[in-house]
């Protein structure tokens, strides 16, 4: 092998450390319900749409939006976590959802 070889794959393996450490991010951050910490992992000018269609555009939007369904949800109750909402998503949609623990991201290679 050479050193160009060698360090792609030096590359892919910091590459994939950084993609799980985002995803264990979002969904810690998401799970305590910190939305000013999940809020983060998005530029200031984010485009996201929620499931039920809502349309939030930019860093201010996304954070107030998603805190104010945290609120609602825990006031109501509920825990909203990543895997609730996979759940709950999965229920209303009727589609299959898979999803894996960002540690077994860095075991599938």
């Amino acid at each position: 092998m050479d050193r160009t070889a060698d360090k792609e794959a030096i590359d892919r393996t910091a590459d994939k450390e950084a993609i799980a450490q985002v995803l264990v991010t979002y969904v810690d951050s998401w799970n305590r319900h910190d939305m000013d910490a999940w809020a983060k992992l998005f530029t200031d000018d984010v485009d996201f749409v929620n499931r039920g269609g809502g349309w939030w555009r930019g860093s201010e939007e996304n954070v107030e939006g998603h805190k104010s369904i945290h609120d609602m949800l825990v006031k109501q109750g509920q825990k909203p976590s990543v895997r609730w909402w996979l759940i709950s998503s999965c229920h209303r949609s009727r589609e299959r959802v898979a999803y894996a623990r960002p540690r077994r991201l860095l075991e599938a290679g």
